[in-house]
C-alpha cells in the first residue's frame, strides 16, 4: 500500500494492463489462454494448499498429525507444480477435489487421534470439505468455461485492486492534510 501511495500512476497503469491482459487472453488470444490454463490450475492448487494446509500445519508440530499434514502439503504443492510446469494434464476437478477431500479427511482424523471434540462448525466444515471434494473429483464440475472465468478473475481482481487503490491515492494526494488539535490550538 505504501508503494501504491508513492507511485499511484505506475500502479494505476499496471492495474489497467492486468485487466486488459485478462480480457485479451480469455476472449481474444485463445491459443495463449490454453497455454496459460495449466499455470492457472497450478496456481489455484497452490493457493488452496497455502490457505488450507499451512495454518493447520503450524498448530501441531510433531506426531502423526504433523506427518499427515506435511504429506498433504507436499502432495498439494507437487500437484500445483506439475500443472505449472505443464507435466500434469487432465482434469483439474480431479486434483482440486482430491485435495479438498484429503484436507477434510485429515481434519477428521486429527480430531480423532487427539481425542479432541471438534466444534460444531469445524466438524461441519470438515464434512463439507470431504463431501465437496468427493463431488468435485467424481462429477467433474470444473469445466473449461469455469476455468476461463477463473483465469479472467486471476487477472481482473488484482487489476481492480490496484486501480481502486491507485485512484484513492491520487484523490487524497491533492487534498491538504487536516490540522491536528495541537496545531489548531496554536493557530
Amino acid at each position: 500500500m505504501k508503494h501504491i501511495k508513492k507511485y499511484p500512476y505506475l500502479f494505476l497503469s499496471i492495474g489497467f494492463l492486468l485487466i486488459a491482459a485478462g480480457i485479451l487472453i480469455v476472449f481474444v488470444l485463445t491459443d495463449l489462454r490454453d497455454d496459460i490454463m495449466n499455470v492457472a490450475i497450478g496456481v489455484i492448487i497452490i493457493l488452496i494448499a497455502l490457505l488450507l494446509i499451512i495454518p493447520t500445519l503450524r498448530k501441531h508440530r510433531e506426531g502423526p498429525i504433523f506427518i499427515l499434514r506435511a504429506i498433504e502439503l507436499v502432495l498439494a504443492l507437487l500437484a500445483g507444480l506439475l500443472f505449472i510446469l505443464g507435466t500434469a494434464s487432465g482434469n483439474p476437478s480431479l486434483w482440486i477435489g482430491l485435495l479438498l477431500y484429503i484436507h477434510g479427511l485429515v481434519e477428521l482424523i486429527a480430531a480423532h487421534l487427539h481425542k479432541v471434540r471438534l466444534k460444531t462448525e469445524q466438524f461441519i466444515v470438515a464434512v463439507v470439505l470431504v463431501t465437496l471434494g468427493t463431488y468435485t473429483f467424481a462429477a467433474t464440475p470444473i469445466t473449461p468455461t469455469i476455468m476461463n472465468g477463473v483465469l479472467l478473475a486471476l487477472f481482473v481482481i488484482p487489476g481492480l485492486f490496484l486501480v481502486i487503490n491507485a485512484l484513492q491515492a491520487l484523490s487524497t494526494k491533492g487534498k491538504p492534510k487536516s490540522k491536528t488539535k495541537a496545531t489548531k490550538k496554536a493557530s
